[in-house]
């Protein structure tokens, strides 16, 4: 494997042998990574632009510390080389293996193990974060390669319009910790540790203060598969039973509109990926999020979201796209 001068100097600076190394899948973002041997312990250099890590490393370090002082598991960091000129950081981190964990219990224990500690005061607030946002992406992206137009002036307007008010009815949410991308790929198993800590955590750096049903959403409407029912009505019940019925109710409406804005916002973005980073890969979760959507918007809560988009003739399908830059305004951006 042919690695740049940089990455050779940075192995040589941490005892790292080149001829051991290996690369393997990043996430959407554009960081990449690297398996590598220091010694006879295996490495992670994860090679990032500081705009593709979310908030940045400094979060990354500060949340991943917090984790760690808690009892959780968040991979170590042993070194961090600053890019400048364009060139990337490198991160050297603690190896958590190839096991991703696919123990729902145990990952669910991992959200309330989370939201149990006294949160970062440095953490920003859901609402602004780019994530609260992104629930517009369906109409900046989806509709218009939908209906193969652009949108009409005010449609956008209306269709946040109805949002906003939607959100308004809903009773206020107990806030804590969220990982805000919890699905099982940032999670792996480490079987020789006890307890929670047998899960650990990647992909952190996005964290903020959120209504504490958010990470249910990423773990149990995940667009990469389809969690059994059962799974979902256990997880869902294990995480409310300490509430009491007024909480509870909270609980279930905010989990129900975080569903909704994280495969709206996902359902755009994956056009977006698609277009801007040629990540034509990413198509094939539409079917399962389309499939999601149209589940969602028959729950009488959205019940005006619903009639909004029937009145616009949008149908929820991957097979009737049109994905061109033409059809998107230049506000989707």
């Amino acid at each position: 494997m042919k690695l740049e001068k940089r990455i050779l100097d940075f192995l040589e600076k941490n005892n790292c042998d080149p001829d051991t190394i290996e690369s393997f899948p990043g996430d959407w973002g554009n960081r990449s990574y690297l398996r590598v041997m220091q010694g006879n312990t295996p490495r992670i250099i994860m090679v990032c632009k500081l705009e593709d890590t979310g908030t940045g490393l400094d979060e990354f370090k500060e949340i991943g510390e917090w984790l760690l002082e808690n009892g959780l598991s968040a991979p170590k960091i042993y070194n961090i080389e600053n890019g400048s000129d364009g060139n990337p950081t490198l991160v050297l981190l603690e190896d958590f293996g190839n096991t991703y964990c696919s123990d729902y219990k145990l990952m669910s224990q991992c959200i309330a193990a989370m939201q149990n500690i006294s949160p970062l005061q440095t953490l920003p607030n859901f609402q602004d974060s780019p994530v609260y946002e992104g629930h517009r992406r369906v109409m900046d992206w989806y509709v218009p390669c939908y209906l193969k137009a652009k949108n009409d002036k005010d449609i956008v307007a209306h269709y946040l319009k109805i949002w906003n008010e939607i959100e308004s009815s809903l009773p206020a949410p107990q806030l804590a910790f969220a990982h805000m991308d919890f699905h099982p790929a940032n999670f792996m198993h480490l079987p020789e540790r006890e307890g929670v800590k047998q899960c650990g955590i990647l992909d952190f750096q996005d964290g903020c203060i959120a209504p504490i049903a958010y990470d249910y959403t990423n773990l149990l409407k995940d667009i990469r598969k389809d969690v059994p029912q059962d799974i979902i009505d256990e997880t869902l019940a294990d995480a409310t039973h300490h509430m009491s019925e007024t909480q509870k109710d909270s609980f279930i409406k905010w989990y129900k509109f975080l569903c909704l804005q994280f495969h709206f916002r996902l359902v755009g973005q994956v056009i977006k990926l698609s277009l801007v980073s040629n990540r034509h890969d990413l198509m094939g979760y539409q079917p399962r999020i389309t499939r999601y959507i149209r589940d969602e918007l028959n729950d009488p809560l959205f019940k005006d979201l619903k009639d909004f988009f029937d009145g616009l003739n949008v149908k929820w399908t991957a097979e009737d796209l049109d994905i061109d830059m033409k059809y998107i305004a230049r506000d989707a951006f």
